[in-house]
Parts: C-alpha cells; structure tokens; sequence
C-alpha cells in the first residue's frame, strides 16, 4: 500500500513539525488507511491529489496527538 503522503511532502509541502521522521510512516499509514475507508478505495495511488495529500497530513497529525495523549 502507498501512503498518500510521504515525510518530504509533509514537512516541505504541509509545513508539518509535529511528527518525527521515525514515526512518520506509520501515522500517514494509519491516516491512508482511514481515507481510503470513507471514500471507498477511490484514489488512486498513481494519480493523488494535492488535497488528498493535505488531509493525509492532517488525520495523521490528529491520530499522532491522539496516541501520545496531547488531544
């Protein structure tokens, strides 16, 4: 499975620092997996949207703050 967003786009592109680098892969895992459940497998990994990247960003920031206890 391809994340829908990688740890270069998330701190270049999204501007991201709340995820380290160890971590991050899972986290955007986890928020790929969320996304393709409510829009029913629609993306496709060859073709993602810039939008598409941002909200994998963004869930996988939520999820990490969830995890660690700092909602």
């Amino acid at each position: 499975m391809t994340n829908y967003a990688n740890y270069a786009y998330y701190t270049d592109t999204y501007k991201g620092a709340v995820i380290d680098t160890v971590s991050f892969d899972l986290y955007a895992r986890k928020a790929t997996q969320e996304i393709k459940k409510y829009t029913f497998n629609r993306v496709q990994d060859d073709n993602i949207p810039d939008e598409v990247r941002m909200c994998c960003c963004e869930l996988a920031e939520l999820i990490f703050k969830h995890d660690k206890g700092s909602d």
